[in-house]
């Protein structure tokens, strides 16, 4: 039943007339169908598998193409950072040297202005603990 059906609605959708046809004579359509639909089938598929082959190949050479530009883009690039860093590496040393001599003064200034205070809260803090002590807390 649901074979009839199907090729009925097949046969509707062909546009091929509608009649009301017995038995043989629908078994005699639906396998010349059949057959046909399998030969165009093979062709199309042949075809269409043709078009795949020639769009697997197609991007593949894309893919290549893209690699390849952003490798040449990559190399350039890496190249650059390499000259910039030759042209950087004086003013590097020179402003590595101003670091170190700006390092030992506000070392120098904060040992000599520092230092006593913080030697003055040490003691404190020591004389706060030993009277804690001595008093029994």
């Amino acid at each position: 039943m649901w074979c009839g059906l199907f090729f009925s609605a097949l046969l509707s959708a062909l546009q091929l007339p509608t009649l009301m046809l017995s038995y043989q004579r629908e078994r005699d359509i639906i396998t010349m169908i059949k057959r046909y639909a399998r030969k165009e089938v093979s062709r199309e598929m042949l075809a269409l598998a043709r078009w795949r082959d020639v769009a697997v190949v197609l991007l593949a050479l894309e893919t290549f193409v893209w690699v390849l530009a952003w490798g040449v883009v990559l190399y350039l690039a890496r190249r650059g950072v390499l000259r910039f860093q030759e042209w950087l590496r004086p003013y590097l040393t020179l402003a590595g040297g101003y670091t170190r001599q700006t390092q030992m003064v506000v070392e120098r200034v904060a040992g000599t202005i520092c230092a006593p205070f913080v030697w003055l809260g040490s003691a404190m803090a020591g004389l706060h603990r030993a009277l804690e002590i001595l008093s029994g807390r």
